[in-house]
């Protein structure tokens, strides 16, 4: 944390000094060089606490061999390079971060520095939850806090058919988590609605979660959902599972993440691009997402995202689908055991089937850094899987291998394997090379110990024997990308036997942002039966908000157009919404459109869908939804409403003598994350757990003098857990005045101080210093008798009274030391 007599100085040089050139551009008027401890951040993310040195000539100085290891793990080792190459004297300046197109300011307002880097100059990292961060220090969360999340909804079914059948039905949802230091007890359910018949209220889960951040594991007691292993069955049971795994800890709903997973900090807005052509744009709360969270197609997919977040920062994130790619480190590891009994949860109460059990458990260790080894098993009540996987890397690509055996009491025993082979290079600067094939096999009598359908030797489980999918990227420049992608399935019966092979063309035009795809199929079935089909995209962005999505495809002569809109999400007033329309062969039109709202203290959703089957025979049916939702958590012993809490939050209080001022929380250009309204304290329900952050606030029309401190809560929550914050306190008196010797009737001039409160040493003396002229400011005063120290070579001593009535700046004029 910033230490308060650097904090003294900057302040008396902000309020005191008197100088015409105190524009934007000034930020040291001094004309004298400043050294300080400065908080360094990327966007939201705290990265440390680096020495600067704010020159008279403006100029933005830091120690090169800290500053470039404390950017280690932040910023990509040509970028480091660079930055060493040019150190001048052994430091590092503001124009170096310039010249490589990464920028640097410092924010006077929270004297803090500020990066802006592309995604291009970040180092990719590993999850890694070992030891806490060590460069700051975080709040500390409330020791109890907690939430529930209540929605109301409604919809209306019409189906225009000789029946005209038209349903209503009304549902309402109430989830709740309570925290208590790492433990989180977490209840949902449900209540419908329909057609005014009796309602029907369910329990959809219970399950206390308890972690330990440090180890990355999670253990589980209750009702929660088991993934398994790649080949095990996954499914809903009530029982105890533990799991240390580095993408299973900020995930809120307790299901084990792929390795191909990726967390927000923010809500954002995700685009969806497959062969380089935005499909698809998605809207996403802050937490932990992966690809079985987004709909992808049959086989191997060239898929990117482009996450951007409420200020509007991009990422871009590719994603290859043939392997895991999550090596472990050289002896670390990761471990997942569940056991207990099966249920089935639906719009009522869980079934639990206590006669049928379920363990299953799975163990990957990282033998060396290019090569990680696992094992699996899976035990049910009639059957059960062993299994086993190695994934490794060599200089020609990235394997992994997975071997799966089972056996059941009817049917026997079964197999399942698969091979994954991943290749990335570059041909030069602007082009690069993918390949990238997956291939899977299954025994006709492989079963996963979960499957409950009724087995016989005669009904085999699996109708493909064989699947094989292969793609080859090449990508010539940024306007222009090649792919090939063939697949070949061999399936047990004969007829459903069949490859595909499928090239495609894609790429951006000009410079506008718009980008294109045409894809061709050919399927051809082992009967001597083909199909053949086109798809063409067009993807067109009209500035950073909107954009349309239109698309043909030549098999069922289906043409479909999409328009989006998406302002400030993330945010108060966030704003998202769509409006689309489909015509094909066996629909004359298809409609859709949709919004959603994020107001300050709720959320609202609706989506409207009409199908027009056949315009002549005026067959269509129509669903109209609607959901209104709001959350209210506590948090040491303050209260608050807003938004809906997904995983962590933080209710944040005024200070009394601040309480009718307008306060924002993150303002950007595009609005607020969540400001005051005169309701109560302000809630801030979107903390992503485990994940370092910066909540910034501003407040307006401050009184004179007042002192807000830092202005900012450094955090780092755990899962579930509440933060219990206020902006401002009685610690907001400045103190001005200018000291003068009783004897000599002289300026005091270029000493420094301490100012204790009387009778509250658990408080640290505030710190300050004299300039030339005497003249001094002391911050983060309150009310009461303080003792005044001053370091001249013999210290002298005297009390200064602040009464509780006192104005935020108060000025003390001359003061005579003996």
């Amino acid at each position: 944390m910033f230490k308060s007599s650097v904090i003294s100085i900057l302040i008396m040089l902000l309020c005191l000094l008197t100088t015409s050139v105190m524009g934007s551009e000034i930020i040291n008027p001094t004309g004298r060089d400043i050294n300080l401890t400065s908080l360094l951040r990327l966007h939201d993310t705290v990265i440390g606490e680096v020495e600067v040195t704010i020159t008279k000539e403006q100029l933005i100085l830091m120690p090169a061999e800290a500053t470039i290891t404390l950017l280690n793990a932040t910023l990509s080792d040509e970028v480091l390079s660079s930055l060493s190459e040019q150190q001048l004297d052994g430091m590092i300046s503001q124009a170096m971060f310039t010249k490589l197109n990464i920028g640097l300011s410092f924010e006077m307002s929270s004297l803090e520095l500020v990066l802006d880097a592309n995604s291009e100059d970040l180092k990719v990292g590993q999850i890694d939850f070992g030891d806490k961060p060590t460069q700051r220090s975080f709040l500390t969360p409330s020791l109890f806090s907690g939430y529930i999340n209540l929605s109301a909804g409604a919809s209306r079914l019409e189906n225009n058919t000789p029946e005209n059948d038209v349903g209503v039905q009304y549902s309402h949802t109430l989830d709740a988590g309570f925290n208590y230091e790492r433990a989180v007890l977490e209840y949902e359910s449900i209540y419908n609605d329909y057609q005014n018949q009796k309602g029907l209220y369910s329990r959809q889960g219970t399950r206390i979660n308890y972690d330990f951040p440090e180890q990355g594991t999670r253990l589980t007691i209750g009702d929660f959902y088991s993934s398994g292993a790649t080949f095990q069955d996954g499914g809903d049971m009530l029982g105890i599972g533990i799991a240390r795994d580095f993408s299973l800890i900020p995930t809120k709903n307790v299901r084990p993440t792929a390795a191909r997973q990726f967390t927000l900090q923010r809500a954002s807005t995700v685009d969806l691009l497959v062969d380089g052509v935005v499909v698809r744009r998605l809207t996403l709360g802050a937490g932990s997402y992966n690809l079985q969270d987004i709909p992808l197609a049959e086989g191997v997919s060239d898929l990117e995202l482009i996450i951007t977040d409420a200020s509007g920062k991009e990422e871009r994130i590719s994603f290859s689908i043939a392997t895991g790619m999550d090596l472990l480190k050289e002896g670390e590891f990761e471990y997942n055991f569940n056991g207990g009994i099966k249920s089935n949860i639906s719009d009522a109460e869980p079934e639990y089937e206590r006669e049928k059990y379920l363990i299953n458990g799975e163990l990957e260790y990282g033998i060396t850094p290019a090569y990680t080894l696992g094992g699996n098993f899976q035990v049910g009540d009639n059957s059960y899987q062993l299994g086993h996987r190695s994934l490794f890397a060599t200089g020609i690509g990235i394997f992994d291998i997975k071997t799966t055996y089972s056996y059941q009491d009817v049917l026997g025993k079964g197999l399942a394997a698969s091979v994954g082979y991943d290749l990335i290079g570059s041909a030069s600067t602007d082009s690069t090379f993918e390949f990238s094939i997956y291939y899977d096999y299954y025994s006709q009598y492989f079963i996963g110990a979960r499957n409950d359908i009724l087995v016989t030797p005669e009904a085999p489980i699996n109708a493909n024997q064989h699947f094989l999918s292969s793609r080859i990227n090449y990508t010539f420049n940024p306007f222009l990308k090649v792919s090939l992608t063939g697949n070949y399935v061999h399936a047990y019966d004969d007829a459903q036997r069949y490859w595909t092979l499928s090239p495609s063309l894609s790429g951006s035009i000009f410079d506008t942002g718009a980008t294109w795809s045409a894809r061709v199929t050919h399927k051809e079935f082992l009967d001597d039966s083909s199909e053949f089909s086109g798809l063409l995209t067009l993807s067109w962005p009209f500035g950073s908000e909107s954009r349309v999505i239109s698309s043909y495809k030549t098999d069922n002569k289906e043409i479909s157009s999409e328009y989006s809109y998406r302002k400030n999400v993330g945010n108060s007033g966030g704003i998202s919404m769509f409006a689309g329309a489909t015509h094909s062969e066996t629909n004359d039109i298809d409609g859709d459109v949709g919004i959603d709202y994020d107001a300050n203290r709720f959320t609202l959703r609706a989506q409207h869908v009409s199908r027009y089957s056949d315009f002549s025979e005026d067959t269509n049916n129509h669903v109209t939804q609607a959901k209104l939702a709001t959350g209210i958590a506590f948090s040491g012993g303050q209260l608050a409403f807003g938004r809906p809490v997904r995983e962590s939050f933080a209710v944040i209080k005024q200070h009394k003598s601040i309480e009718d001022n307008r306060t924002e929380i993150s303002p950007s250009s595009m609005g607020a994350r969540a400001y005051s309204d005169g309701l109560g304290p302000i809630l801030i329900p979107d903390l992503a757990a485990y994940s370092e952050q910066v909540i910034s606030y501003e407040v307006e029309d401050l009184p004179a003098g007042y002192d807000l401190g830092a202005g900012v809560f450094p955090v780092y929550p755990g899962n579930g857990q509440g933060y219990n914050l206020q902006i401002g306190s009685e610690a907001a008196i400045t103190l001005m005045g200018t000291l003068l010797d009783k004897e000599t009737q002289q300026p005091i001039t270029l000493v420094a101080g301490k100012a204790a409160l009387v009778g509250r040493d658990d408080l640290e003396p505030l710190q300050f210093f004299t300039n030339r002229t005497g003249r001094f400011a002391i911050s983060g005063v309150r009310p009461g008798t303080y003792k005044i120290k001053l370091n001249t070579p013999t210290p002298r001593y005297f009390e200064l009274v602040i009464d509780e009535d006192s104005s935020a700046l108060l000025r003390l004029g001359k003061l005579y030391v003996d």
